[in-house]
C-alpha cells in the first residue's frame, strides 16, 4: 500500500487535535531528528547530551549495532561505520548517485541482487533500509524515554522524505520503518513539511504562491506550492540529490587531498589511509560549518 503524500497534490490541513502523540521524523542524511504535536505545538525531542538531532551513522562493531554521536567517533572499525544510507535507499547499484560517492566512503558497497549493500567483512552485508532502522530504532527510543506515558504499541509517526524520491526510495523508506517497528501514517516530502511547519496551512494565506528551498545533508530540493482554501497544491518542483551538504565536503576533501598528495606523496583516498581519509572529511565538514558561521554574523 502506498501511503505517500504527493499521489495526492492537494493536502489536507492538519488535524490540530490529534487523540494521541502524533510523532514526525526527520530521516537524514547525515543527522535525524524527531518531534511531536503537543498543545498545539510542535516540540523537537532533545537527547542526554542536549542535542536536538542524531547523527545518522550505525557502527556495526557489536550486537546491538551503536548509533548516533559514538559510532561517528568509533575510529578502530572504520569500515563498519555505516552512514549515507539515504543516499541509497531503493536504488539500483549501478545508479551514477552510488557510482559518484564511492571513492568518498569509508565503509565498502558491493552489489548484492542488483542493489548496494555495505560490505562489513566476515561475509556479512548491510543493506541501506537496515542501516535506516537502526536510526529509527534510537529516535523512537527516544521517544519512548522522553514522552511521559507513551507506549510503543501507540507509536505512530509521519516520515519526511525528499521530493525527488521514487516510489522504490519511498518503498525503502517504508521498509526501514516496518524494521524498526514503526506505524508509518503517511510519508510527507520535505518541502511541505517546512511549509506547514512554519503554518502557511491557514486561510489567511489562500492565493499565496510559496518557495520552499531546502538544502539538506544529501540533497537540494526547490518546491512552488500554492495555497488555495487551506490546500496545498504543488506547482512546481526541482533538485538535485549530488548537492547537499555532504557534497561541499566531497568538494573541499578533493581540493585538499590534490594538494597534500602534491606535496607529501600521500593519497588520502587509498583504500589503507581510511583513518586519513575520516580526519580529512572531519576538518573540511568543520571548515565548511565556519564558514557558514562566519557568513551569518557578517
Amino acid at each position: 500500500m502506498d501511503i505517500s503524500e504527493n499521489l495526492n497534490p492537494q493536502l489536507n490541513r492538519y488535524v490540530l487535535n490529534p487523540s494521541k502523540p502524533a510523532f514526525g521524523i526527520d530521516l537524514g542524511t547525515t543527522n535525524s531528528a524527531i518531534g511531536y504535536f503537543i498543545n498545539g505545538t510542535v516540540e523537537i525531542l532533545v537527547t542526554k547530551t542536549g542535542k536536538r538531532t542524531i547523527p545518522s551513522y550505525v557502527c556495526y562493531s557489536q550486537d546491538p549495532p551503536v548509533v548516533g554521536d559514538q559510532a561517528q567517533r568509533m575510529k578502530n572499525q572504520l569500515h563498519k561505520v555505516l552512514y549515507d544510507a539515504k543516499r541509497m535507499i531503493g536504488l539500483d547499484y549501478k545508479n551514477s548517485a552510488i557510482q559518484q560517492n564511492k571513492d568518498f566512503w569509508t565503509f565498502i558497497v558491493v552489489e548484492e541482487n542488483n542493489r548496494p549493500a555495505y560490505d562489513i567483512g566476515d561475509g556479512r552485508k548491510i543493506f541501506p533500509e537496515q542501516v535506516s532502522s537502526e536510526v529509527l530504532k534510537e529516535l523512537k527510543k527516544l521517544a519512548l524515554d522522553r514522552v511521559e506515558g507513551l507506549k510503543e504499541s501507540e507509536f505512530q509517526a509521519v516520515i519526511t522524505v525528499p521530493d525527488y524520491f521514487n516510489q522504490a526510495q519511498k518503498q525503502g523508506t517504508l521498509e526501514a520503518a516496518k524494521l524498526a517497528g514503526i506505524e508509518v501514517l503517511s510519508l510527507i516530502t520535505e518541502p511541505n513539511a517546512a511549509a506547514f511547519a512554519y503554518g502557511y496551512d491557514h486561510d489567511r494565506y489562500d492565493d499565496y504562491n510559496i518557495f520552499v528551498f531546502d538544502m539538506g545533508g544529501g540533497t537540494c530540493d526547490i518546491s512552488v506550492l500554492k495555497v488555495k482554501e487551506g490546500k496545498f497544491e504543488i506547482v512546481g518542483r526541482s533538485g538535485d540529490n549530488q548537492l547537499g551538504g555532504r557534497d561541499f565536503d566531497n568538494v573541499l576533501m578533493n581540493f585538499y587531498a590534490k594538494k597534500i598528495k602534491e606535496q607529501y606523496k600521500f593519497d588520502v583516498f587509498d583504500s589503507k589511509n581510511l583513518a586519513a581519509m575520516i580526519r580529512l572529511r572531519e576538518l573540511c565538514e568543520n571548515a565548511k560549518k565556519n564558514l557558514t558561521l562566519k557568513l551569518e554574523d557578517m
